[in-house]
């Protein structure tokens, strides 16, 4: 199985007309095919209006995404990558990544 990662900069609600912030944004999308997966990775790109006004760019990204599996620009990046198994420790048991999380 193949995922298609999008991380992103989305801007909230801003405070005050001089304050705008912002948060990371994660999302994952899962595929049976690589095909699939580049299909769909294609699709977000060609959606951003910023690729849209320069078709060179949206070229080279698509060109990105199908020889490389990634595309970056800015705060956006999309990527293609295989989808593995959950880690075992050496006891055979998942590891616990509870002691990880703050």
């Amino acid at each position: 199985m193949y995922s298609v990662i999008k991380h992103t900069y989305e801007l909230v609600e801003p405070e005050s007309l001089t304050r705008t912030t912002g948060e990371w944004k994660h999302y994952v999308w899962v595929f049976p095919t690589i095909e699939e997966a580049t299909r769909y990775a294609i699709n977000i790109i060609t959606s951003n209006p910023m690729l849209q006004a320069n078709d060179y760019i949206l070229a080279q990204a698509i060109e990105s995404l199908v020889n490389y599996r990634y595309w970056q620009h800015g705060k956006e990046s999309v990527a293609i990558g295989l989808v593995c198994d959950t880690p075992k420790n050496k006891d055979g048991e998942n590891f616990d990544y509870e002691k990880y999380l703050h």
